[in-house]
């Protein structure tokens, strides 16, 4: 007999069926561990996306310029 090796395929799929995902793991691995991984890191993702964003520097001078037609 030869040897044997076996492998999980783990993915993440939106409902458009586009993926967002992929892990490889050996048999041996708790089927838990890395979906957790997977989903902590695309929670991560999503949180960093929808942070406030800070002004540009040229964002600040626009509304500077702006500011002072206005007040001219």
């Amino acid at each position: 007999m030869g040897w044997f090796y076996s492998f999980k395929l783990h993915l993440i799929i939106n409902d458009h069926g586009g993926i967002i995902s992929i892990k490889v793991m050996t048999d041996h691995v708790d089927d838990r561990k890395p979906v957790s991984e997977m989903c902590n890191l695309l929670a991560g993702l999503i949180a960093y996306l929808f942070q406030p964003k800070k002004p540009s520097i040229k964002r600040i001078r626009f509304y500077k310029q702006a500011l002072m037609q206005i007040l001219s």
